[in-house]
């Protein structure tokens, strides 16, 4: 394992982060760096070694203009983006049937959380186990969530998948009971069917226009 790295060098590699990167080190603000690691405990990761770095109150001339960024946008350097070497970043689940809800989700662009603190992804997932505690015929699907699925700009967003069928990565939608309906709806559909495809006319309304991708099972391709 190489050297850590200085804050400096924490900083940077915070501030110039695409989708897909993942650096050595977070930086937070001493406000909210509990957060983080209450979002962590939520997910069931278990970090063995974790580098990160709080700032103090008063900083060093040249790192102000990362702490004004951060004291404004701490929690968009999403859970996934907390990195660290040697770390457990897979969680075991049942393969089943399931829609993974990114929990880390924002509302809006202008809005992370809820007015009781709630991620717009975790109010999706909510969504999605009231609508099937109220039809039962949709709770066949399992709602399973996990920090940041790297769609940040197509919140919300989920991950429909089953065992030996073609997985779809949705995105765009309102963390409400009807985008959670549509979404179940059609993630049940895509459970009975033989490969994963679900013929276009019985889609549910709710989730067209909202694919982003889709994902061959593992030792297949798509035709």
């Amino acid at each position: 394992m190489g050297p850590q790295a200085g804050p400096e060098k924490a900083a940077g590699a915070a501030l110039t982060r695409e989708p897909g990167d993942l650096p050595a080190a977070v930086v937070l603000h001493p406000g909210r760096a509990h957060r983080v690691f209450e979002g962590l405990a939520q997910s069931g990761v278990v970090p063995r070694a974790t580098t990160v770095i709080v700032l103090p109150v008063s900083l060093p001339a040249g790192l102000e203009p990362f702490a004004r960024r951060e004291r404004e946008h701490a929690l968009d350097v999403y859970l996934s983006s907390v990195f660290w070497s040697d770390a457990l970043m897979l969680r075991a689940v049942k393969a089943e049937a399931s829609v993974v809800v990114c929990s880390t989700c924002r509302h809006s662009e202008t809005e992370r959380e809820d007015e009781h603190g709630k991620r717009g992804g975790a109010r999706l997932a909510s969504a999605m186990r009231e609508v099937q505690a109220e039809e039962p015929a949709l709770a066949a699907v399992a709602v399973q969530e996990m920090p940041c699925l790297f769609a940040c700009k197509r919140f919300c967003t989920v991950h429909v998948r089953a065992p030996g069928k073609v997985g779809y990565v949705l995105g765009d939608f309102a963390a409400d009971r009807e985008a959670a309906h549509a979404i179940l709806s059609y993630a049940a559909q895509h459970a009975e069917s033989e490969e994963g495809v679900v013929p276009y006319r019985s889609w549910p309304q709710g989730v067209k226009g909202h694919f982003i991708t889709r994902t061959p099972p593992e030792g297949y391709l798509c035709t």
